[in-house]
């Protein structure tokens, strides 16, 4: 199955060490970063209909704009013939947030920051050949 990665935190500097981490341990596969929760939707909105194409979303909760939850809604809402894994990837280590993030049937981890290979590896072993 071919795989795009998604990396969206408004923090370039989160999104800049995220892909040379994801670069380092899954070169041959396409990572896009985003600053903004809209930026990747417009991304997803010009994508091809693929069913064998998976998108693994890194996604922050706090951004301005669109946060994660709002992502997730409109995601849940617009794209239901897109195939996701949605990984919340924040800094938040609120129980509630975590409890929320389970909440979503697309959501199929919550890790907090930083990102690093331990936290990557099982993730990357999941995807389906």
């Amino acid at each position: 199955m071919k795989t795009k990665i998604l990396l969206i935190d408004d923090d370039t500097l989160v999104n800049f060490i995220n892909k040379k981490i994801l670069q380092n341990e899954y070169s041959e596969e396409d990572t896009f970063d985003f600053l903004s929760a809209s930026l990747a939707l417009d991304f997803l909105r010009k994508e091809p209909r693929d069913e064998n194409l998976l998108y693994i979303i890194f996604l922050d909760i706090n951004m301005p704009e669109i946060d994660g939850w709002e992502f997730m809604d409109i995601l849940q809402r617009d794209f239901t013939s897109l195939n996701f894994q949605i990984h919340m990837l924040t800094s938040s280590i609120s129980e509630d947030d975590r409890k929320r993030a389970d909440s979503y049937g697309l959501v199929n981890s919550y890790i907090e920051k930083p990102l690093n290979r331990g936290k990557l590896l099982p993730i990357l072993e999941s995807i389906p050949s």
